[in-house]
């Protein structure tokens, strides 16, 4: 399960940092560029190394991925994750945005994720998340809809007003709604304050107006409920302690 040129470069730099056989910093940095897919690794330089190395490229990156995991069983892990956020920037036309997908490009994301899908029988323990807004559902034509053979393994043949989370695609507006209510986050700052108060960190849970407040504002999953309570019950001791110490 293991390209034999993967394993020999972790041989070598498991071998450099045992200090047998020596491994000289330049050739350190050469193997790891490589790994990373990095296009300053010249292959000629690599093959000195011993190794017998194809460029890195996304034909056979699942294979290196693969190899990947199977180091990280190796070193005592149980898996892998791969997470990656932002992903409506494929069908983004803000133009502040630095990067720009054209329809090829935006294809081509697609398939790679389609092909990941579809290597689901040899890519053992590895779990991949994927984020992105609402819009990326939305836009039928440029949006996951676009690319059927994609969209065809990941959509919820069932649909459910409750939240449910072991869809291929689960929703986090409807968690909000469902499970975040604002009794629910009062619930969790007083559990917090609990915590961070036995730490000698001022923290004050929030009231009923403030966990509606919260709740108000994070329409459509784009602000991180979770977050935003610990903040709010940070910000309340932090201004409970200031009104306690103007008054002495």
């Amino acid at each position: 399960m293991i390209d034999n040129n993967f394993a020999y470069a972790c041989s070598l730099l498991t071998g450099g940092l045992l200090g047998h056989p020596v491994l000289e910093e330049p050739n350190k940095n050469l193997l790891l560029l490589w790994l990373e897919g990095d296009r300053e690794a010249h292959l000629s330089s690599v093959r000195r190394l011993g190794l017998s190395p194809n460029r890195i490229s996304r034909y056979n990156a699942r294979h290196m991925l693969r190899s990947l995991v199977e180091i990280c069983k190796m070193a005592g892990y149980k898996g892998l994750v791969v997470s990656i956020d932002d992903m409506e920037i494929l069908v983004s036309k803000d133009n502040a945005e630095d990067i720009h997908y054209t329809r090829m490009k935006r294809e081509d994301s697609y398939e790679s994720i389609r092909e990941l899908i579809d290597e689901i029988d040899t890519l053992r323990n590895i779990m991949f998340v994927f984020s992105f807004d609402r819009k990326l559902i939305d836009d039928d034509i440029n949006g996951l809809k676009s690319y059927q053979a994609l969209w065809m393994r990941i959509q919820n043949e069932v649909e459910s007003t409750h939240f449910n989370r072991f869809t291929d695609i689960v929703d986090l507006d409807l968690l909000i709604e469902e499970v975040y209510t604002p009794e629910i986050l009062m619930e969790m700052s007083s559990r917090l304050a609990k915590v961070l108060n036995r730490l000698d960190t001022e923290a004050v849970p929030i009231d009923l107006d403030t966990a509606q407040s919260l709740h108000a504002k994070s329409q459509y999953g784009k602000i991180s409920l979770p977050r935003q309570v610990n903040l709010s019950t940070l910000h309340e001791g932090v201004e409970n302690q200031w009104i306690m110490k103007h008054k002495e």
